[in-house]
């Protein structure tokens, strides 16, 4: 995510670039004791909105900590790549009882109805959803049904609920350091919305 907030200070943003051990605790955990620490911190900084940008399990993170409700001092959110749907990978990796190798976490990204994803609050704040359809890896191109970025298809991506959407051609890992999702993201922190051109675009999604 460095050079998504080396571009927002360019900007003037005042960044928070907070990062947290997914692969050691539980979901529970990492919303308590980083998720929220980095919310409340960045609302102490200039007039207390927050414009947020995640990448991949960021955003359930996110909608954890948020909930079900639509807080005033919440702004703009980007989600970039976020496995809203689950993924078919950590369905893979279950079957074959090697979900453990995803930490605590990641295992419970299934796609299944008693899977995290499935019992996410619903979006009620100002949210954009970038998600990458890049795959260079033919062994998962195969786990994972159409258009994906090589760990989440659009489908799942695009399952939850949101303002506006968008797609660029990057893989998962580096879908946040593409110069044309940074260019979408902060639009979309900064005016609420994706450009027209790519809006147009969304149509034939």
């Amino acid at each position: 995510m460095w050079l998504l907030a080396r571009e927002a200070r360019s900007r003037g943003h005042t960044v928070l670039n907070p990062g947290y051990p997914s692969l050691f605790f539980g979901v529970e955990r990492l919303v308590r004791d980083w998720v929220e620490p980095a919310l409340d911190a960045a609302r102490e900084v200039d007039d207390g909105k927050v414009n947020v940008v995640t990448h991949s399990l960021g955003g359930i993170l996110l909608r954890l900590a948020i909930g079900d409700a639509s807080p005033a001092w919440l702004g703009n959110v980007v989600m970039i790549a976020p496995p809203s749907g689950g993924s078919e990978i950590v369905d893979y990796l279950g079957k074959r009882r090697l979900a453990g190798l995803l930490g605590p976490t990641g295992r419970r990204l299934g796609t299944g109805r008693d899977d995290l994803p499935a019992s996410l609050p619903p979006i009620r704040f100002h949210c954009g959803i970038l998600a990458a359809d890049k795959n260079v890896n033919p062994v998962l191109a195969a786990i994972l049904p159409g258009k994906s970025d090589g760990k989440v298809t659009l489908a799942s991506a695009f399952t939850a609920p949101c303002t506006d959407r968008a797609v660029v051609h990057a893989t998962h890992t580096f879908s946040p350091s593409h110069p044309e999702a940074i260019r979408l993201a902060l639009a979309f922190v900064e005016t609420g919305k994706f450009p027209q051109a790519v809006r147009e675009q969304n149509h034939t999604l």
